[in-house]
């Protein structure tokens, strides 16, 4: 049902706090249950401290991940997609209960005005990837450039050997890196502008679009050094988004710790 969330006073899809009675929406439930030491236990297959996502018929706590690779493994999970019409496991289903992939639902939330949010990072409004641990929105793009730096997240690619950030897995759920995704020649889609198969950058309602292309696209007059450039974000070119974020943390950091 629908109704105002009693954490983040926004209207979202809520159920009720068995404990409290408060109505909540998933993202605050998933919040509170991220930060609450007692919802983590060890993993019977990773054998690692995470929070618990289900639990095996004998009660054996299974974390989100081994839980989610087990799921899409299972043939049972699979069925034909509404949309797509190819048989993948099912994610969430429409109002008539028909199955719904992955890649779809994805889709279909992209294309949903209802779930933008204001980026922390970025400030601009865009699609909701994940939430920060204090539940602030972040979008796909920082959130991808947050995990390319993040060397904690960083596997050994199974195509070249290299240790680097994980831009997919394949059906033995090995990593694959971002160089090695891209010359992959069965990941290549027409562009919606140029016409080209070539790796998709982004997605919008006519279709995929290429790097060359949404580069172009992002083009204009830089708020800061009034120079046309490639605009990174708020308005400005990376070199002085990337300025302007530094005088903020520089900012910030003095008045936390004020002489």
């Amino acid at each position: 049902m629908k109704g105002i969330c009693s954490v983040c006073k926004e209207r979202k899809l809520v159920h009720r706090n068995r404990k409290t009675g408060k109505l909540v929406c998933q993202n605050c439930y998933q919040l509170y249950r991220r930060q609450n030491i007692a919802a983590h236990e060890l993993c019977l297959i990773c054998g690692e401290i995470k929070l618990v996502a289900q639990r095996t018929q004998d009660g054996k706590p299974i974390c989100i991940r081994c839980y989610t690779i087990d799921y899409r493994r299972n043939p049972a999970h699979h069925q034909e997609c509404f949309r797509c019409h190819k048989v993948k496991p099912v994610t969430t289903r429409t109002k008539s209960g028909k199955p719904i992939c992955m890649n779809c639902y994805k889709i279909d939330r992209y294309r949903d005005p209802s779930t933008y949010r204001r980026c922390s990072e970025c400030g601009e409004i865009k699609y909701v990837q994940t939430h920060t641990d204090s539940g602030k929105p972040i979008c796909p793009n920082c959130y991808q450039t947050a995990r390319y730096r993040d060397p904690s997240t960083h596997e050994k690619c199974s195509e070249c050997g290299q240790v680097k950030s994980v831009a997919v897995r394949n059906k033995l759920d090995q990593p694959i890196c971002h160089n090695c995704y891209r010359k992959d020649p069965s990941t290549h889609e027409r562009c919606s502008e140029c016409g080209e198969l070539k790796p998709v950058t982004m997605r919008t309602k006519a279709g995929p679009i290429c790097s060359a292309c949404y580069q172009r696209g992002r083009v204009g007059l830089c708020a800061r050094c009034k120079e046309m450039k490639v605009i990174q974000a708020l308005g400005l070119c990376y070199a002085c988004y990337q300025y302007q974020r530094r005088d903020s943390i520089r900012l910030a950091n003095i008045a936390a710790h004020p002489a």
